[in-house]
């Protein structure tokens, strides 16, 4: 059986690059990080958390689907797990005084998160060792599991347009290269996931 952690792990790593991948790093001289120690330190420690921050809003969705899969693979009924998500992103959207999460957001981010709960639901039932050797297992082909992340982006995209039609953040062309610097880089992240775990590199017309 599929072990959680292995899940867990793989799916922070890859978010932590992607929120890497965002977020610009300007490279800075040694001599001007000699003269200028404190403001750089000041810095690097702000760059840190700024990915810090940007990895866990990209982590949301993904963390409220694998605390779903793994109380439904304790025996929780799977209707409860996803009422108990509904109630807690509404709490969620209760405070929201920012502009920064909708109820139109909130909605297409339950789609989300229910597709990763089984898809979540299914690694932990197949047979294998460390995350490739579970999606190996799950989904017996590459092309079965370029399906699903097909799907999945899908689902992504439906999530970006609601953020951009009704989050109040900058301007909409603000809102909308953003939110497509995050889609470019999250489907860069999955092609080499696929490369790694299928040993195969995607050719042009194998698009998610």
């Amino acid at each position: 059986m599929g072990n959680l952690q292995d899940i867990h792990r793989h799916e922070i790593t890859r978010t932590r690059e992607i929120a890497r991948h965002l977020i610009e790093k300007k490279e800075v001289s040694m001599i001007s990080k000699i003269l200028l120690l404190p403001f750089y330190a000041i810095a690097i420690l702000r760059y840190r958390r700024t990915i810090t921050k940007t990895g866990k809003n990209l982590f949301f969705t993904q963390q409220l689907a694998m605390d779903a899969a793994e109380s439904i693979n304790q025996g929780k009924d799977r209707k409860r797990a996803l009422l108990d998500i509904d109630a807690g992103t509404r709490e969620i959207l209760a405070k929201e005084d920012k502009g920064l999460y909708t109820e139109k957001v909130r909605r297409k981010q339950l789609q989300e998160i229910e597709f990763l709960t089984d898809h979540y639901l299914r690694l932990l039932k197949a047979n294998g060792e460390g995350y490739d050797q579970m999606v190996k297992a799950a989904y017996k082909s590459k092309k079965e599991y370029l399906a699903f992340l097909k799907k999945l982006n899908g689902k992504g995209q439906e999530v970006i347009q609601a953020s951009v039609a009704t989050v109040r953040t900058g301007s909409k062309k603000e809102r909308m290269t953003w939110y497509r610097k995050v889609q470019d880089a999250i489907q860069d992240a999955r092609r080499d996931e696929v490369d790694a775990i299928f040993s195969i590199s995607l050719c042009p017309a194998a698009q998610l």
